[in-house]
């Protein structure tokens, strides 16, 4: 009650300089809820992408399906994967149908199925770093009839870089403008 009385006592006796003063507490207050919501959204939208890093193990035609089955289960034992997904030849072709009807024509004409089957590496939440996603990457193109192993490198490098940077700049905006939103409530 009493700092109630205080503030309007002082608006009665100098009512710019009480409003510009209040002007100034919400526009420094308004700004670090702004760069505390765009900090937020950065970190859900990459977090959503991360989600989306998995490893790509391209399999030889000739690969027999017990050494398939070995390598699926020993890929799912490794503590940075979460799940290993078997896609044959034929779900291949299906699901590049599905999700490429513009070159529909290329994978019904050609009467052979280009596709590989390939074992699809979900990796654990706390294990989507670029060091793991290598490590798991070379345990799986360590097999004989691995063709090639494929995590999208560059998006990776990228990804974890763009992290990197986003992490800095927060940290120094977020200290700049909360020195200054300290200063103007105090002054």
């Amino acid at each position: 009650m009493y700092a109630l009385r205080e503030a309007l006592a002082a608006f009665r006796r100098a009512p710019v300089l009480t409003g510009l003063s209040a002007a100034m507490v919400a526009l420094a207050l308004f700004v670090m809820g702004l760069f505390g919501l765009a900090a937020y959204n950065l970190r859900l939208a990459l977090s959503a992408i991360e989600e989306r890093v998995e490893v790509v193990v391209y399999l030889r035609d000739d690969a027999r399906q017990s050494e398939i089955d070995l390598a699926q289960t020993e890929l799912a034992n490794l503590p940075e994967v979460l799940g290993v997904r078997y896609v044959s030849k034929r779900d291949a072709l299906e699901q590049a149908q599905r999700d490429l009807p513009e070159f529909g024509e290329l994978f019904g004409s050609a009467g052979v199925n280009p596709l590989p089957q390939s074992l699809e590496l979900e990796l654990q939440p706390a294990a989507r770093t670029q060091e793991n996603v290598e490590r798991v990457s070379m345990a799986a193109a360590a097999y004989p009839f691995v063709e090639d192993v494929d995590y999208g490198r560059d998006w990776v490098d990228k990804l974890f870089a763009l992290r990197r940077i986003g992490a800095a700049t927060a940290a120094v905006l977020g200290g700049a403008f909360f020195a200054v939103a300290a200063l103007i409530i105090g002054t």
